[in-house]
């Protein structure tokens, strides 16, 4: 699979496009210390006083946000935490998620159904409002307030954020597990005297592995989604400070907190909610389509060698003898 990712232009745009965010985002808080450029005031060519918001221009190329923020240096602030955290929870998730369900599949017989049916009731009730209000008395605190500590902040909302997928994941690997443990090469190995660890090490996980990093990309994305819907309902990562005018403050930079602290400004300086909402939307659309590019990458191993033979003859231009045109000289 990997031999036909490395050719994919498709797959190494995606994945560059997220790494350099990364990068920047981490060189920012080394070299820079964290620190986001603000203007609030400045004065024009005519020595008019302006205040912020900006607009873009060539001193700020996306702009700036009401408080004088440079929006650029901002998401990309921001970036480590959006593309860094997401991807943290959906590896922690997809592993946990593959044990529990390898456990489940050899384990547990008889109440299997039953617990399946439980873990369905996950993917009706929509998993924003549980995580809202698990985490809303946690991350919201008014400024002033002395809140836990922002790696504890972080540290809950993370695991908030596994812990609710685990059930409908870790189902979906003991169902791919038991269709591979009931096909023939697993009963073979069975017959041989292979016992569970053996197959798990030797046969399960060779199997599992190009699953794992497809369902490890479709819970990046998932994840990204649900900063986004907590975003809007003003529950930002690492935190929220709550002032007294009503108005509220991402402690993190973070993109979805972006979106929730500028949404409302949509309709008067559009610039400003754009920003965040199209570096989501662009990491949204790389993230999809590394899941679909890995997907074909995987069709194609699994594909029978002569197919692909065939494919490829078809291809080609097919030569007879009603191609040429013989001429005789004189």
């Amino acid at each position: 699979m990997w031999r036909t990712l490395k050719k994919d232009k498709s797959f190494i745009v995606s994945v560059s496009f997220l790494l350099l965010f990364v990068l920047a985002s981490i060189g920012n808080s080394i070299f820079m210390d964290g620190e986001v450029r603000q203007v609030s005031i400045r004065f024009d060519e005519n020595g008019k006083v302006e205040a912020a918001p900006f607009p873009p221009s060539l001193e700020f190329p996306i702009g700036t946000d009401k408080k004088g923020y440079d929006l650029l240096h901002r998401v990309i602030e921001g970036a480590k935490w959006s593309i860094g955290a997401a991807f943290l929870i959906a590896v922690i998730r997809t592993i946990f998620g593959i044990g529990i369900g390898i456990f489940i599949a050899f384990y547990i017989k008889r109440t299997f159904r039953n617990l399946e049916a439980t873990s369905d009731s996950f993917t009706v009730i929509p998993m924003t409002l549980i995580a809202f209000f698990m985490l809303v008395n946690v991350l919201q605190f008014a400024n002033g307030e002395i809140p836990p500590p922002f790696y504890q902040r972080i540290f809950f909302q993370m695991m908030v954020l596994i812990v609710l997928a685990l059930p409908t994941l870790s189902f979906y690997f003991a169902n791919e597990t038991k269709k591979l443990l009931s096909e023939a090469f697993m009963h073979a190995a069975r017959t041989l005297g292979g016992n569970k660890w053996h197959l798990i090490k030797i046969h399960l996980f060779p199997n599992l592995r190009p699953l794992f990093m497809i369902v490890l990309m479709q819970q990046f994305v998932q994840a990204l989604i649900l900063f986004a819907h907590l975003g809007v309902l003003e529950i930002f990562f690492g935190g929220t400070i709550v002032f007294s005018g009503g108005e509220s403050e991402s402690v993190s930079s973070e993109w979805s907190g972006l979106i929730g602290l500028y949404f409302r400004s949509l309709s008067v300086h559009p610039w400003i909610p754009l920003v965040p909402i199209g570096c989501f939307t662009l990491t949204i659309i790389a993230g999809n389509t590394i899941v679909r590019r890995m997907k074909v990458a995987m069709e194609r191993q699994y594909q029978p060698k002569e197919q692909i033979d065939e494919h490829d003859k078809d291809q080609r231009v097919t030569i007879t003898a009603n191609s040429f045109t013989f001429y005789k000289e004189g």
